[in-house]
């Protein structure tokens, strides 16, 4: 069923038209949708005229209000839509609802509410009550006894554009004013806040309770009686004030921010912000008045100073520019850039000066610095003083790093730590230790008790009672050590004194270096005088006082002369510069450039010579040696003479040398004596090499040993035997007994008793023979004579040759002419009998079988040369030919037959060369092969082939040579060829354009071994 509402709405309605009126509630026409009636539009609005139902028009211009409930549009264009005696009296004003609200102002607006007022421009009140809205664009969306003034003095500015959200008794206030408008000012909510419009703009307050904005953009978010002025923010809190631009409150309970600039205080109680972009963090009674500082928090603490840091803590101030403390209690930091980390009555004076923490420490010099400790001062420009009790820095940039009463009192002085250490040197450095001090410039002392150093860069290491005077001087460390000297050390020990510049002590006791820049390494009681650059390395009461002379160590050694040496032992003293004792026992060098290795109560008396060891020996000439042994010695005029070792041998003469052995004597210039017991060279330039008793008196003679054997001759030899005796110049005996050479150049090799007495003579041996004239040789034998120049015996027994250049073998042979071999008997047996092959050159004739000499002369190789002046064809292609070379130029040894078989009469090697001259008659290609034929079969390995590949006429030479042994007598060779067509031979020229006539082959054959 249709419902009556649901019709088609009517359109162009005027007063004559009919309503279709429905009532829904009455169904006495029988339908449940209700009764329908009709009646004309004039009937209706008659009946409806006083209802409160129904919107008339107003008193205003094109006004309309509800009517019946004293609601009055009496403004142009106004509207009352609902409620009950509101008012909407000013152009294009509106009351949606409410009680006795009243809308004045140009597009003002109501929406609801009680006793509502919109008299400003645009204002708009949402609800409420007894809210006020006079400024220009204003809005109260609701809340209690809520006012946006106006202002009230006569000109062209306004409120504008502010906003209450909320709340009551909330106000946007007007004060008179004749600048510029206020705008944008805003309280969300909350109860009896203000903000003072007096051409301020941008004002926030976000509730809370009687909160007073009273400047440009000034923000309260909210709590208890706050008041921000000037850009200022206040976030919540109770009774805080920001009253200066762009200051903030964060909350807490009567912080100030009042003359600062940027200020901002995040909370706490009873903190004052006074300067320029100050900040405190929160805490008690904080107060700040330097430009841009900052209290973290704490109590009482005072932040004066620009750019001034207080972190926390109780009762510490700041005064200074960019001064911190970080917390702690009653701490002062006063000095620009000073800091105090912490701690307690610590005062941070100079510029950039720090204090870390502890108590009563105090930063007074600029960029000094304090890392804790107690009573601690650091007064000079850079100091430090890094922790410890009472210690004092009084000079710009010194240090103490720890430690107790400790005191720096000069620039870039350090102390570590210890007790009672005081640096008063420029750049001094006491690392520890106790009542230490220094005083020179530069100094250093690294710990221990009571050590001092007086000397500019002077440096102590430890131990106790150590005094370092003078500049640059070390001391390690130890016990009561002393340096006096510039540059001087002491490494340790005890008692030690360096005296003198670059002088140096590693360690012992007791010891002194006296001279510049000498050392001792250790030891007792060690002394190193007035000589530069000695050296002591250790030991017991050693003396040195040459310039750079050294002692390594031992007893009682002195070293006396410059560069002198010694290394050890007992006793021992060096005189002479660059003299040298290795060591042992009482060894004395008096001369310059002497050594003595060792040994014991050797001694050298002059200059570069030389004692290797022993005992007892003695040096008396210069560039002399001595190599070991006991009691050796040499005279004075023995320059240049060495002795190895041995016993009691003695060199009297220069360049002299004795190997070893015992009682040796060289008396001339140059001798030799290598070993032996009691030999003598008297000779320049003599030698004996071992033996007993031997004597040398002839210049460059030797004897290599044996016994009471004795040279004379200038340059003779006696290498061994007895008793032997060498007279004459240049001879020689090699051994034996009682051989005596008596001639120049002569030679006895051994035997006994033998004698030669003629020049160039020689005895090989035997026993009793005799040369006596010039040039003999006896080989051996007994009693031998020999009396002729140049005369021999081979040996025997009882010969005598007295003829010039005969020879005598056998027994009891006299010779009987010169030129002639005198034997007892002669036997030749096995002659070579004489032939053409025979190399010998003592053969015996076969025929006569006389034996006489060959002539050496014949010749000992054959040979052949042979051509052939005729064309050889080859015939059917294939066929084996033999090279013909028919013509013979010359042989020797050497036969042809058969055309080209060549056989030889000798063996040996042979060299068999050939040159033949290749042509062919056509143009077709062929290849020639050539091989070496002998005694009937061919020689391997010797074929070679070659290719005739041009036009008829077309001619290659072939030459080559093959190398051969004839092991046999009347062996044959043959050259042997073939070609794989018949177009091909071997061709002669016997007129050619240029040169002799060209044979078709040449063969020559040599012997070559």
């Amino acid at each position: 069923m249709a419902y009556l509402t649901d019709q088609i709405p009517a359109t162009g309605v005027n007063l004559t038209d009919l309503f279709h009126i429905v009532n829904p509630f009455d169904i006495s026409q029988g339908n449940p949708a209700g009764s329908s009636y009709r009646a004309c539009f004039q009937q209706v609005l008659s009946s409806l005229t006083g209802g409160t139902s129904v919107m008339i028009v107003g008193p205003g211009i094109c006004s309309v209000e509800r009517c019946g409930n004293n609601n009055d549009a009496s403004g142009d264009y106004s509207t009352v839509s609902g409620g009950q005696c509101n008012t909407s009296s000013g152009y294009y004003s509106t009351v949606s609802g409410g009680y006795r609200n009243g809308s004045n102002g140009l597009f003002s607006f109501i929406g609801g509410g009680y006793s509502n007022t919109s008299s400003g421009y645009y204002s708009f009140i949402g609800g409420g009550g007894f809210n006020t809205s006079s400024g220009y664009i204003s809005t109260i969306s609701g809340g209690y006894k809520n006012t946006v003034d106006t202002i009230t003095t006569s000109g062209v500015y306004d409120v504008y554009a502010s906003t209450i959200g909320g709340g009551s008794c909330n106000t946007i206030s007007s004060y008179s004013s004749g600048y510029s408008d206020s705008f944008g000012n805003t309280i969300a909510g909350g109860t009896c806040n203000t903000t003072v419009s007096s051409y301020y703009n941008g004002q926030t307050i976000g509730g809370g309770v009687r909160n007073t904005t009273s400047g440009d953009y000034s923000t309260i978010g909210g709590g208890l009686c706050n008041e921000s002025n000037k850009y200022s923010t206040i976030g919540g809190g109770i009774c805080n004030t920001s009253s200066d631009y762009y200051s903030t409150i964060g909350g807490g309970i009567c912080n100030t921010s009042s003359c600062g600039y940027t200020a901002t205080i995040s909370g706490g109680y009873n903190n004052t912000s006074i300067g320029y972009a100050q900040t405190i963090g929160g805490g008690i009674l904080n107060i700040t008045s330097g430009t841009t500082s900052t209290i973290g928090g704490g109590v009482c603490n005072t932040s004066t100073g620009f750019n001034s840091v207080i972190g926390g803590g109780a009762l510490n101030t700041t005064s200074g520019n960019t001064p911190t403390i970080g917390g702690g209690t009653k701490n002062i930091s006063i000095g620009n850039c000073s800091f105090i980390g912490g701690g307690v009555c610590n005062v941070a004076l100079g510029s950039g000066s720090f204090v870390g923490g502890g108590g009563s420490n105090t930063s007074s010099g600029g960029i000094s610095f304090v890392g804790g400790g107690s009573q601690n001062t650091s007064n000079g420009c850079y100091s430090t003083v890094s922790g410890g009790y009472k210690n004092k820095t009084t000079e710009n940039h010194s240090s103490i790093l720890g430690g107790s009463g400790n005191t720096t009192s000069s620039s870039g002085s350090t102390i570590g730590g210890g007790i009672g250490n005081t640096a008063s040197g420029n750049t001094s450095t006491i690392g520890g230790g106790t009542k230490n001090t220094s005083i020179g410039n530069c100094s250093t002392i690294g710990g221990g008790d009571g050590n001092i150093t007086c000397g500019d860069i002077s440096f102590i290491g430890g131990g106790v009672g150590n005094v370092s005077y003078c500049d640059m001087s070390f001391i390690g460390g130890g016990k009561q050590n002393t340096s006096y000297g510039i540059r001087s050390t002491i490494g340790g020990g005890g008692g030690n004194t360096a005296i003198s510049s670059g002088s140096t002590i590693s360690g012992g006791g007791d010891n002194t270096s006296s001279g510049c820049y000498s050392f001792i390494g250790g030891g007792q009681s060690n002394r190193s005088c007035v000589g530069k650059g000695s050296t002591i390395g250790g030991g017991l009461l050693n003396t040195t006082s040459g310039n750079t002379s050294t002692i390594g160590g031992g007893n009682k050694n002195t070293s006396i002369g410059n560069c002198s040496t010694i290394g050890g032992g007992d006793g021992n003293i060096t005189c002479g510069s660059n003299s040298f004792i290795g060591g042992g026992t009482a060894n004395g060098s008096d001369c310059n450039g002497t050594t003595i290795g060792g040994g014991s109560g050797n001694t050298i008396s002059n200059n570069f010579s030389t004692i290797g060891g022993g005992s007892r020996n003695f040096l008396n000439s210069e560039y002399s040696t001595i190599g070991g042994g006991l009691c050796n010695s040499n005279a004075p005029v023995s320059g240049k003479s060495t002795i190895g070792g041995g016993q009691e041998n003695c060199v009297k003469s220069s360049y002299d040398f004795i190997g070893g052995g015992s009682g040796n004597t060289t008396v001339n210039s140059a001798s030799v004596i290598s070993g032996g017991l009691g030999n003598t060279t008297t000779g320049s330039t003599s030698s004996i090499l071992g033996g007993q008793c031997n004597k040398t008196f002839g210049d460059t003679s030797t004897i290599g040993g044996g016994s009471s054997n004795t040279t004379k001759g200038l340059g003779s030899v006696i290498a061994g035997g007895l008793t032997n005796t060498s007279i004459g110049d240049q001879s020689i005996i090699g051994g034996g007994g009682i051989n005596v050479s008596f001639g120049c150049f002569s030679s006895i090799l051994g035997g006994g008793r033998n004698t030669v007495l003629g020049c160039t003579s020689t005895i090989a041996g035997g026993y009793y023979n005799t040369s006596v004239c010039d040039g003999s040789t006896i080989g051996g034998g007994q009693y031998n004579t020999t009396i002729g120049n140049y005369s021999s015996i081979l040996g025997g027994t009882g010969n005598t040759v007295s003829h010039d250049f005969s020879s005598a073998s056998g027994k009891g042979v006299y010779s009987v002419s010169a030129c002639t071999l005198h034997i007892n008997n002669l036997a030749i047996q096995d002659t070579p009998i004489t032939d053409n092959d025979n190399t010998n050159v003592l053969v015996r004739d076969s025929s006569t079988g006389i034996v006489k000499t060959k002539d050496i002369a014949t010749s000992l190789h054959n040979y052949g040369s042979y051509i052939s002046s005729n064309n050889q064809p080859v015939g059917v292609a294939g066929t084996v030919h033999t090279m013909s070379a028919d013509t013979q130029l010359s042989a020797s040894g050497i036969t042809i037959s058969n055309g080209g078989r060549l056989t030889v009469s000798k063996t040996g090697v042979y060299n068999i060369q050939f040159s033949a001259q290749l042509e062919k008659n056509t143009g077709t290609k062929s290849t020639v092969f050539i091989w070496l034929y002998k005694n009937g079969s061919n020689v391997a390995s010797s074929n070679t082939e070659v290719l005739l590949d041009g036009g008829s006429g077309d001619r290659v030479v072939a030459a080559w040579n093959f190398l051969d042994v004839a092991s046999n007598i009347g062996d044959y060779y043959e050259i042997r060829w073939t070609a794989s067509h018949t177009n091909t031979f071997l061709s002669t020229d016997p007129s050619p354009t240029y040169g002799p006539a060209i044979p078709s082959v040449i063969i020559t054959i040599t012997q070559s071994a």
